[in-house]
């Protein structure tokens, strides 16, 4: 268990799953099931809670191609290092963008990016709910950091996998396996 629904858990923790692509896989048993080599397997309850953070903002001026200088709402608590992501804001559906923020000014909600975006995201100072039927079409910006995160690390461009799985235990009994992950970072796993 990781942190509680009521206490969330406020340090750091990674969990990193490692392995290349032949290394041994584990076996649920030895007839039926391959499990692979790379699992975060859960067979009764897992729980894991990370620390609340704000998630999302808008852009409050455009983007364009190029530009590591942008402008989003005050006061969020995001800081350097940290991932973002910038989802289109036009017909162009794979015109998504990622981040690693370099510095942010809650005061000003000035952020400066540490590599150049590559396409172009709408923002604006203000909501443009009044002229399109109550939306606001400005681009979002997603937090995409937490502060506990699952790594399935690249080795042989293979990530990990995440299971919960019952399985039987004997006549009539069986482990019935529950997880519960609410602000976890889940990093190149299925």
């Amino acid at each position: 268990m990781v942190g509680t629904k009521d206490s969330p858990f406020l340090g750091t923790a990674r969990i990193t799953l490692a392995g290349g692509r032949n290394a041994p896989a584990f076996e649920f048993n030895q007839r039926v099931t391959e499990g692979g080599n790379k699992l975060f397997a859960n067979f009764g309850k897992v729980r894991m809670y990370g620390t609340a953070r704000n998630q999302s903002s808008v852009l409050l001026s455009e983007v364009q191609p190029g530009q590591i200088l942008l402008r989003v709402e005050k006061n969020l608590q995001w800081s350097k290092g940290d991932k973002l992501g910038f989802p289109p804001t036009n017909m162009r559906h794979r015109q998504y963008d990622f981040g690693i923020i370099d510095t942010y000014d809650p005061l000003t909600g000035a952020l400066k990016l540490e590599k150049p975006l590559n396409y172009y995201h709408y923002g604006a100072l203000n909501t443009t709910a009044n002229d399109f039927s109550g939306i606001d079409m400005r681009g979002k910006v997603f937090l995409l950091s937490r502060n506990v995160l699952i790594d399935g690390e690249n080795i042989e461009n293979q990530g990990c996998q995440i299971l919960t799985s019952s399985m039987p235990i004997g006549y009539g009994n069986v482990l019935r396996g529950q997880t519960f992950m609410d602000h976890i970072e889940i990093q190149n796993c299925s």
